[in-house]
């Protein structure tokens, strides 16, 4: 695996909140998940001299963002849950808690070698519900 120098951000979606992280591990931002706080993510991603951003799929949480900063011309990494938990088991990190959520999306999506076109937009209702779907057969197999 190659070593990747590039600045990347993270952001760990919820309801109301994004948190926004970096890697290398740098600062911490948190914003309310609408369209206002869009803008000034993007502003930070800019200052910082971010082009990858990876972001956490979080049922439909993370679409608004991801769309916004993908048409900003930033190159978005919708990560898994599972990539992240298993990104942050190989760096050690046994317990992911809130905090450094978004540090370890950025870190994850820093280490993807390969990273995909966004999808037609006429797909993003199925892709949704099969994410949906994968995220009930893992919630089954953990519990």
């Amino acid at each position: 695996m190659t070593k990747n120098s590039t600045k990347t951000a993270g952001i760990d979606t919820g309801k109301k909140r994004l948190s926004l992280g970096f890697w290398p591990r740098g600062g911490r931002y948190a914003f309310d998940n609408g369209p206002q706080s869009f803008a000034k993510i993007a502003a930070i991603l800019n200052a910082a001299g971010v082009r990858r951003v990876g972001i956490e799929s979080t049922s439909i949480y993370h679409v608004a963002v991801t769309d916004y900063l993908r048409a900003e011309g930033f190159e978005v990494v919708v990560m898994q849950p599972g990539k992240v938990k298993a990104f942050a088991r190989l760096q050690g990190i046994r317990v992911k808690s809130d905090a450094p959520d978004a540090e370890l999306v950025a870190g994850a999506a820093a280490a993807q070698e390969c990273v995909h076109a966004p999808q037609a937009p006429e797909m993003a209702a199925l892709a949704e519900h099969l994410t949906y779907i994968e995220q009930c057969e893992d919630n089954c197999a953990r519990l």
